[in-house]
């Protein structure tokens, strides 16, 4: 089912930025910006790789609370969007999205996740994280 937004009012990325994403980049992951750190790397690779995505499909891209990732939704390519420690009220949503619940929104599939310092120690948030991504990547349900 797609979702519209009431407005196109949300995050801002600069648009150099948002146009510089590499070429054969369908899956950006959205970060906090105080998550850039090796570790923060480290985990999500690992998270691609599990969903057999190499480090050529997706791109991380960090802001602080007060950009906007409207853009996201007028990248042709782009295909999937997840939010990291992003909070779904700060986009102006037609409705109020679940925690690792996969949603489609212009025609874009998106999940919103706990922040990384979040999930950390929380192997209950990862399964639901990876839980959500077999369902927007249309993983196998057996397996890993």
């Amino acid at each position: 089912m797609e979702h519209l937004f009431k407005n196109s009012r949300l995050y801002n990325v600069d648009r150099a930025s948002i146009s510089s994403c590499k070429s054969g980049v369908d899956v950006v992951l959205v970060l906090n910006t105080e998550d850039d750190l090796p570790e923060t790397h480290v985990f999500l690779e690992k998270v691609m790789k599990a969903a057999n995505r190499d480090q050529s499909s997706y791109e991380l891209k960090f802001c602080s609370a007060d950009e906007s990732l409207g853009d996201f939704f007028q990248m042709e390519k782009l295909q999937f969007l997840i939010f990291f420690g992003i909070r779904p009220s700060n986009f102006d949503l037609q409705f109020h999205p679940k925690a690792y619940q996969p949603y489609e929104i212009r025609g874009k599939k998106i999940v919103f996740s706990g922040g990384i310092a979040w999930m950390k120690d929380r192997a209950e948030d990862k399964k639901k994280l990876w839980e959500a991504m077999k369902k927007m990547f249309d993983l196998p349900s057996t397996g890993q």
